[in-house]
């Protein structure tokens, strides 16, 4: 019930397929973890982001201490680049970006297992332009508890430097990222396998992205739908984007 003992509540489903000789487990849906990406500006004005589902990609443009700034992201679709996130950060004016790089666990302050004996423990380390972080879940049933990411600064114009759990980039007008997820493993054998993926990556983001969007597009171009609509039915349609604020929690980059 909304007020009622909501974590007893959750069992009787559960023992009621136990009881008819199912194995039965709870659980609840958790993301892997986010990347944080902050900015030490924090007056932006012209905010604008939009998704070309062409091409899967996602882009935010602002306006910051007189330059425009650019965040364009995707996940590959390519069979040599599977599953990789590539965000590219790039500034119109040299030297005026600034960020602070780091990955973590999603809502850290909710994002916990029922009781203190199943909370998940999360650690993140930088370090050599890398970025570990690894958290363990007591509550899987098997040995390989670990799930995290590992995230590497492929190219960049400015300065990087290591500081505790975060990569400091400065001083720069571009900048490269590409992050790989982990789960159900060792998170020591899993940094060891996507370092070494992610160590072997060496091209520009346009190069990558050429490679995604051509896996993609013989997927999402595979079938049309054409709704008949006239030319004025259609206005608006491919304005793209969504322009304003945004979300709370500082500056946008």
């Amino acid at each position: 019930s909304k007020n009622g003992p909501f974590t007893q509540s959750n069992q009787v489903y559960s023992e009621a397929i136990k009881q008819g000789n199912y194995k039965s487990s709870n659980g609840n849906p958790l993301m892997i973890g986010d990347v944080h990406i902050t900015s030490p500006k924090a007056d932006y004005t012209d905010y604008r982001r939009s998704v070309d589902m062409t091409k899967a990609e996602a882009t935010v443009t602002w306006q910051s201490d007189g330059a425009r700034f650019e965040r364009r992201t995707f996940v590959s679709r390519a069979d040599d680049q599977q599953d990789i996130l590539f965000i590219e950060l790039t500034c119109d004016q040299p030297g005026k970006l600034e960020s602070a790089l780091s990955l973590g666990l999603h809502a850290p302050d909710t994002a916990n297992g029922i009781g203190d004996r199943n909370r998940f423990k999360a650690k993140t380390t930088a370090s050599g332009g890398f970025i570990h972080y690894k958290a363990l879940n007591p509550a899987t049933p098997s040995a390989l508890k670990d799930f995290g990411a590992v995230a590497r600064v492929i190219s960049h114009d400015g300065t990087l430097q290591s500081e505790g759990d975060q990569l400091k980039l400065s001083d720069a007008s571009h900048a490269l990222l590409a992050v790989k997820t982990f789960h159900y493993a060792d998170a020591s054998e899993a940094f060891d396998r996507l370092d070494a993926e992610l160590e072997a990556l060496d091209a520009t983001y346009q190069d990558f992205l050429a490679e995604h969007v051509r896996a993609h597009q013989a997927l999402f171009l595979s079938a049309t739908v054409d709704l008949e609509a006239d030319a004025s039915e259609r206005i608006g349609a491919s304005s793209g984007g969504w322009r304003g604020r945004p979300p709370r929690g500082g500056a946008p980059a």
